[in-house]
């Protein structure tokens, strides 16, 4: 068995340089096994939508390693055992399998909203009685409350972010995921109660003003044209 063993700052300056499941798979480890490895060792992620952003040339927030004098050595087994506590999650499998077998998925947006599942409709309606908040963090945006899937998006990209919603209800329904709306917005419950939270966003540029007081701050400007979801 291959062992590998970086410090703190070695797998840190790894993480922030590779995406995780290209990293994942250098190690013959899953995702979820080396996002497990950071954990224990206090060693910060990427957030969601970090690669993506610099894919597109977009300003990204780097978190400074805690800590980041204290040596410690981690050990990380290159070729997986049964013994082995980083073995990739077998529901994983299981996950894939049921993705590649289901032929009711639908992966491609539709260009109009058909028959859309009563939780979009909801969406929907709620999204025409809010305006554009232009006080809120990111500027020119509508924002959902509480007890409705949470989308922050211009005007522009509502009835895109319904779609999207839609594609996404009907096919985690297919894979027979539960979906459930709770007060913190849309949770989808896949195996042994695994639960994850779906949110929509529209990317956004990050740009420097100045303020009436001289002080300069960042504001967060829809880009308009990119939404994502996690």
């Amino acid at each position: 068995m291959n062992v590998l063993i970086l410090t703190r700052l070695e797998l840190y300056e790894k993480i922030w340089s590779t995406p995780m499941v290209v990293l994942a798979k250098e190690f013959n480890l899953s995702d979820n096994g080396l996002r497990k490895i950071c954990k224990k060792h206090n060693i910060p992620t990427p957030l969601i939508g970090h690669w993506q952003k610099i894919q597109y040339g977009k300003k990204t927030t780097v978190i400074k390693l805690p800590n980041k004098n204290k040596e410690e050595q981690i050990k990380i087994n290159i070729n997986q055992s049964k013994s082995s506590p980083y073995q990739q999650d077998p529901k994983i499998d299981l996950i894939s399998d049921s993705i590649k077998n289901n032929k009711h998925l639908v992966l491609k947006v539709s260009d109009r909203l058909i028959k859309p599942d009563i939780i979009v409709v909801n969406t929907q309606n709620y999204l025409k009685e809010i305006k554009p908040d232009a006080y809120s963090r990111i500027k020119g945006t509508v924002q959902t409350g509480r007890g409705i899937p949470s989308i922050i998006v211009t005007p522009k990209n509502i009835s895109r972010s319904l779609r999207i919603l839609d594609n996404l209800i009907k096919n985690f329904r297919a894979l027979n995921y539960k979906v459930v709306l709770k007060e913190e917005g849309l949770t989808i419950i896949a195996y042994e109660d695994d639960e994850m939270k779906i949110s929509i966003r529209e990317i956004c540029n990050s740009v420097q003003v100045e303020t009436d007081f001289r002080w300069k701050t960042r504001e967060l400007i829809p880009n308009a044209n990119c939404i994502y979801w996690d």
